[in-house]
């Protein structure tokens, strides 16, 4: 819920937590749980250096969790 239309009017978000999840069934779990706790929550992508040429290797999510505040 990054969109600004989608917030309520006169409430901030505040950042609760941040954390890496590596399977993907629980990181949809989690997303999941958080946001029915009324929780927004944002999901980046994590990655690692890797490969053969040193390119970025997909790793996990990284998910950051903000609380809503009046």
């Amino acid at each position: 819920m990054n969109n600004q239309i989608e917030r309520e009017p006169g409430t901030a978000r505040v950042l609760f937590d941040r954390f890496k999840v590596n399977n993907d069934d629980v990181s949809r779990a989690v997303v999941k749980g958080l946001t029915a706790a009324g929780d927004d929550v944002e999901i980046v992508p994590g990655f690692t250096l890797g490969g053969v040429y040193g390119e970025p290797v997909p790793q996990g999510d990284i998910i950051t969790v903000y609380r809503k505040e009046r």
